[in-house]
């Protein structure tokens, strides 16, 4: 979980790691298994006939970030759930968002549409730590 999104996006342009900016322990370790699923969210059709609410906000608080077996930064993936906007590296044609949010709560991701969830959230985490 991101905690700081206007840093993560600034680290994650410039390709620096972004480890301090991660909140608490929010660190989802990912299985073959679970990163040949979200492949799948990335490749899979879109139905055009579905409608999804989209702002413009953009503080994203998912993050998948991938990297190769020395530890190198390679890809990722920033989302925001609050106006179903994300960015993603190398760049895919087409996302379903309502997959990926899927694939978030498989892995136990906290997902919210609003802005205080997550601040609650959060505060949450740190009175427990």
């Amino acid at each position: 979980m991101i905690a700081d999104s206007e840093r993560y996006l600034e680290a994650i342009e410039q390709g620096k790691r972004v480890d301090s900016l991660i909140a608490g322990a929010e660190v989802w370790e990912v299985t073959k298994e679970v990163a040949e699923k979200l492949s799948d969210v990335f490749c899979k059709p879109i139905d055009k006939n579905k409608v999804r609410r989209v702002a413009d906000c953009f503080v994203p608080r998912h993050g998948v970030i991938f990297y190769d077996a020395s530890g190198n930064y390679t890809a990722h993936v920033t989302i925001c759930f609050e106006c179903n906007h994300y960015k993603v590296y190398p760049a895919p044609k087409n996302i379903d968002i309502e997959a990926l949010k899927s694939w978030c709560k498989e892995l136990g991701m906290p997902v919210f549409d609003r802005d205080d969830k997550y601040h609650e959230y959060f505060k949450q985490r740190k009175k427990a730590n």
